[in-house]
């Protein structure tokens, strides 16, 4: 046997050593005195206006808004053709044209919604290869299964959208809005 024995009461198996360490506000001890402040700390400083923000965040709700509202005008603008529907970034809604007329009658201003144009989402096709983990190697999908798959997804396409997702589009509301007065149906 060439491996040395150590006790578990040796002095060779364990050494005491005095370390610094750091003890965040939670008493969660770190060597790292950055990692041991922002367990303890509550805030921190905005990564743009240096105001105090959570410490989940980089940076503070203002700058968070200004950030959002840069995005949204950065966005190219697309007349709204009235079909579908809308969301709303200041507000993570979706609307559609009798919500708008709705929010209109309410005396709302749509331009402060930030509404950009929805996707439609259509439900995905059956194709062949959707069988493809319960087929053995080289099998095929039986020509019935198929057929049935075939009208199946012929109804769903006559279905229409499932769901939307907002776009890259911000909607141009004042084309919107002056499509309406002249009692037009947006384009």
């Amino acid at each position: 046997m060439t491996d040395k024995i150590v006790m578990y009461d040796s002095p060779e198996a364990a050494h005491k050593e005095l370390r610094e360490v750091w003890v965040s506000r939670s008493g969660r001890i770190s060597l790292d005195e950055s990692v041991a402040r922002y367990d303890g700390c509550t805030h921190t400083a905005c990564g743009k206006c240096g105001e105090p923000t959570r410490k989940s965040w980089t940076i503070c709700d203002k700058c968070r808004t200004i950030a959002a509202v840069e995005r949204y005008n950065a966005k190219p603008k697309e007349a709204w053709d009235g079909e579908g529907v809308v969301f709303s970034e200041a507000r993570e809604q979706y609307y559609d044209e009798n919500d708008l007329a709705a929010l209109e009658e309410k005396g709302e201003c749509l331009t402060a919604l930030m509404l950009v144009l929805c996707d439609p989402v259509f439900a995905n096709p059956i194709e062949e290869d959707y069988f493809c983990d319960v087929l053995p190697e080289d099998g095929e999908v039986p020509d019935a299964i198929m057929d049935a798959a075939g009208v199946l997804n012929k109804a769903m396409e006559a279905y229409g959208p499932l769901s939307w997702y907002p776009g890259p589009y911000a909607m141009d509301v004042f084309a919107y809005l002056a499509s309406k007065e002249k009692g037009e149906k947006p384009e």
